[in-house]
């Protein structure tokens, strides 16, 4: 990272069929600084990850009750056939970092 004296946790997520692994970082210090400019949506490069679910409702039921920071309400989106629907919802984790869950149902 270039970053020395690093204190941090680190956890993988992965599926044994698939070649995609995901790293998640937690830095204790040296302690970072917040760029608002990351919380904003349409802001360059990496700004969100999202999470597919099939429990969409439920699961943006938890987060509105959890006194979590969502960004507007869902929204479905257009698909180019009629035998999906998807709904999306975008929301703040604890650092101020967009999280996006995805819920696809066949219709």
């Amino acid at each position: 990272t270039g970053i020395k004296n690093i204190k941090a946790e680190v956890a993988f997520l992965f599926h044994n069929e698939s070649p995609v692994k995901l790293e998640i970082l937690q830095y204790y210090s040296p302690k970072g600084i917040i760029n608002t400019s990351n919380s904003i949506p349409n802001t360059l490069g990496v700004r969100h990850i999202a999470f597919l679910t099939d429990k969409f409702d439920s699961l943006f039921k938890k987060l509105k009750n959890g006194n979590i920071e969502i960004l507007g309400i869902p929204q479905n989106i257009p698909e180019p056939n009629d035998k999906l629907k998807t709904k999306i919802c975008y929301f703040y984790d604890p650092d101020g970092i967009i999280l996006e869950i995805t819920g696809c149902q066949h219709i």
